[in-house]
């Protein structure tokens, strides 16, 4: 009977999920999308048109957090799921 009732409390009490690696992964993937963004628009758009590199960056870092923010939420709710 302990043996059975051990079993069944480790189940109820499963590990926190992992939310950092869903996160990193999102954040390169955000990063890389928002750098091969930026970059395609500095080829293909006119000369005349320069942004300035503050707003470069702003774009980047904000394609990176969305990233990040996105990868985290989809892996709580994935979790919450099962």
């Amino acid at each position: 009977m302990t043996l059975t009732s051990n079993y069944l409390d480790q189940q109820s009490l499963q590990k926190e999920p992992d939310r950092q690696s869903p996160a990193l992964v999102g954040a390169v993937s955000g990063l890389i999308a928002g750098s091969a963004y930026e970059l395609g628009e500095a080829i293909f758009h006119h000369a005349n048109e320069m942004e300035s590199f503050l707003q470069i960056i702003l774009e980047v870092g904000a394609a990176t957090l969305a990233g990040s923010f996105m990868f985290a939420v989809f892996s709580t709710i994935r979790n919450r799921l099962k």
